[in-house]
């Protein structure tokens, strides 16, 4: 019975409103999609690869340059009833919803130019709130 007690307080309110059941489901298809190009970049070294992410969906684009020819690797994918906000909150505590993140040929993540990512966090809203952290390393994982 306290067994029973426990789920239905830890697991049943995700699955209670659409709501909260569409921000699990954003935040594992966006992290399948993170770590997929990232697979992508460790194993084609000869581009570079980012994620281009909007309030309208995100993209994936590669790029032999590496600097400002990026090209789509696939047609946008938008968020789930155009609701769904995805914010990634730099340093500062600043948060933005438009956005790219770099993965590097060694698989680590950066956002923009120039800022590596030490224990980033980026956060799906839709009803409730859902974390994605990234490792120093570029380890890619729900919160």
């Amino acid at each position: 019975m306290i067994l029973l007690g426990i789920l239905a307080v830890t697991a049943l309110p995700r699955f209670i409103g659409p709501s909260s059941f569409s921000a699990y489901s954003v935040r594992s298809e966006f992290i399948s999609a993170l770590r997929q190009l990232q697979q992508q970049a460790i194993s084609n070294t000869d581009q570079c690869y980012r994620m281009d992410v909007t309030p309208a969906g995100y993209q994936s684009e590669a790029s032999t340059d590496c600097v400002n020819n990026f090209v789509a690797v696939n047609p946008r994918l938008p968020w789930a009833d155009n609701t769904r906000v995805l914010r990634v909150y730099s340093f500062n505590g600043v948060g933005t919803d438009n956005f790219v993140v770099n993965v590097s040929q060694n698989g680590t993540i950066q956002f923009g130019a120039n800022q590596s990512c030490n224990g980033c966090s980026i956060n799906v809203v839709a009803g409730d709130k859902v974390n994605i952290g990234i490792s120093t390393e570029g380890y890619i994982y729900a919160r």
